[in-house]
């Protein structure tokens, strides 16, 4: 052998950031037949097997530049990976959890691989667990070829989804398939999957209590820190009218970095792109706005289908809109920077208030049941005053909310933001404790809140994001937020001329929708005119899916019921967009769980 070509012992101790592993561990009987499957998987995927143990690892790298370094690890039977933001690592260390991101330790040689789950559960992994063996995945679900089914629709699962949009309690519309725990460590090997340690995330503040302005002054040091690691390099910012977005981009845009911005948009009179452009033009970044008007609506229905098969059905509808927006973008990108987590670490805020109801009679007595028992308030609020308001909000309310649009987006890019840091989310937990309001919230409380925000922005002595601002973005001082208000106080009068037409859509998109004809000559506030498309657009998708012979026979509705307000809602004499839009989500989880049965 040349010594030019003898593997470095150096490299294989490196930690490597890939896009995705899934790793499987079979039973003694399954494996033979594991065994006999077409091997080949084109780059840059790697399959590997352990040399004991009944181990199998997919490994795909983030670039095909990354495959000679893989392979060393591999040879020398001792991988160390990494999945999310690389740049919070501090040493490799599978007992330390982070923010966004996750360690795995895999012993080719023994057939193990330890994994640590993130103190917000971000990136998710996955687990699956069967008859033929057990599986962990990240930060997609666990890969088919592996050959372990899913068994069957979750239930509860089915009922949280109907009732709060989303499965809770670790769950998915699979009943074998799990996410893990955060702040966890994770161990695949013969045995199956066990949770070897499952300790405090590390943020819930033991320090004496400190001053407000002290917690303030720490955390703009920290976010600054955060946005200066995040590599720019062939990435692109999602960039709204919002405060968590702005904050990133005036955090980025610090060093002297120009990441080109993305604004989506249902127009180009949306309150958000005018915002963001508005923004763009003064620190001279490029900006472009990618519209969900006809080109998104062209090929709807094979978007909402792919949208689901990564999710599962969970938000497919929303989670398209993405799905769009990594296509516009093309391959050029590997990384989106957002906004994501700042609701939560900025100001305390949660993704929403509003638990959906449907009637009774359109399921079955089991769903009913299920149903029956979820309150109508957030799922969030008893677990916030039983647990503690930041623990819930970042262990819970940040994960399952986040978990589809987090799937989707990895499957393209790796997702980015400065508010997933270990030591901000701390200051946030040790600020909120500093808040009356928030010791034992109220939808009211909460909602108050959120109105707040949006028409004259969280107190500036209570907000990081508003100080950085202040110190940092003079150049964007005149450009307002949300619906008008400035990062130093009180309004930009243009600016606020500017938002009271979407103020307007806003309010009756709530309280008036029968208004169409009003409503859609304001300026849009969704990013897609959903009961439309769902009724046109996606028509011949709903009735396929709720008719399939997987739906009618998953014991979850009744069907002649389902039959009924389908032809009712269609013909216009019962429109009921909310109904049907769960319905179908649900309905295309079920059909994706029957098929990989």
């Amino acid at each position: 052998m040349n010594p030019s070509d003898a593997p470095d012992p150096a490299a294989a101790l490196r930690p490597i950031a890939v896009k995705r592993l899934s790793a499987a561990s079979w039973q003694d009987g399954a494996r033979a037949a594991a065994q006999g499957r077409d091997n080949s998987l084109s780059a840059p995927i790697l399959r590997l097997r352990s040399a004991a143990g009944h181990l199998e690892v997919l490994v795909e790298a983030r670039e095909m530049r990354d495959l000679p370094a893989l392979r060393i690890q591999a040879g020398h039977g001792q991988m160390r990976l990494l999945i999310g933001d690389e740049s919070e690592l501090e040493h490799f260390d599978v007992s330390q959890c982070y923010a966004n991101l996750l360690q795995f330790n895999v012993d080719l040689r023994l057939g193990r691989i330890e994994c640590s789950t993130s103190v917000v559960g971000l990136p998710p992994l996955f687990v699956i667990e069967s008859s033929r063996g057990s599986a962990i995945a990240a930060p997609l679900r666990p890969d088919a070829g592996h050959g372990l089914p899913l068994e069957g629709l979750d239930l509860e699962a089915a009922a949280d989804v109907l009732r709060w949009g989303h499965p809770i309690d670790g769950r998915t519309l699979a009943q074998n398939l799990r996410l893990a725990p955060v702040s966890a460590v994770v161990v695949l090997r013969d045995a199956g999957v066990a949770i070897v340690r499952a300790a405090s995330a590390g943020w819930d503040s033991s320090q004496a209590p400190r001053d407000i302005a002290s917690i303030i002054e720490e955390q703009m040091v920290v976010f600054a820190r955060a946005a200066k690691r995040l590599d720019g390099r062939a990435a692109f910012m999602s960039l709204s009218g919002g405060l968590d977005s702005r904050t990133v981009a005036a955090a980025t845009a610090l060093g002297g970095r120009r990441i080109p911005c993305v604004t989506l948009a249902l127009d180009h009179r949306s309150l958000d792109a005018k915002l963001a452009a508005a923004f763009c033009k003064t620190y001279a970044l490029e900006h472009r706005i990618i519209s969900t008007d006809a080109e998104f609506q062209r090929g709807l229905a094979d978007r909402v289908v792919k949208s689901a098969g990564l999710t599962l059905g969970v938000s497919a509808l929303a989670q398209s809109v993405d799905l769009f927006l990594y296509e516009q973008m093309g391959s050029g990108f590997r990384a989106r920077i957002s906004g994501n987590l700042g609701n939560q670490v900025g100001r305390g805020g949660v993704e929403s208030l509003t638990a959906s109801m449907q009637p009774n009679h359109l399921f079955s007595p089991q769903l009913q049941r299920a149903l029956h028992e979820r309150p109508t308030e957030p799922w969030y609020l008893k677990r916030m005053h039983s647990r503690g308001f930041a623990q819930a909000l970042f262990t819970e309310e940040v994960n399952y909310w986040s978990i589809p649009n987090y799937v989707l987006g990895s499957a393209h890019a790796v997702q980015l933001t400065p508010y997933a840091d270990r030591r901000l989310i701390q200051l946030a937990a040790e600020l909120f404790a500093n808040l009356q309001e928030l010791r034992s919230p109220t939808v009211q409380s909460i909602r108050r809140r959120d109105l707040r925000h949006r028409l004259a922005g969280p107190p500036l002595e209570q907000s990081f994001q508003r100080s950085f601002l202040c110190n940092y973005d003079e150049l964007g001082a005149k450009i307002a937020i949300n619906w008008g208000w400035l990062a130093r106080g009180g309004w930009s009068p243009s600016w606020l001329l500017a938002a009271l037409p979407t103020v307007a859509s806003a309010g009756l998109s709530k309280t008036a929708p029968v208004l169409n004809r009003l409503w859609r000559a304001l300026p849009p506030v969704a990013l897609a005119d959903w009961p439309r498309l769902l009724r046109e657009d996606l028509r011949d998708l709903t009735h396929d899916c709720l008719q399939s012979d997987a739906v009618r026979s998953s014991s979850l509705f009744d069907n002649s019921q389902i039959t009924r307000l389908l032809q009712r809602h269609f013909s216009g004499a019962e429109p009921c967009f909310g109904t049907i839009a769960r319905l179908l989500e649900v309905g295309m989880g079920c059909l994706i769980v029957a098929r990989q049965a």
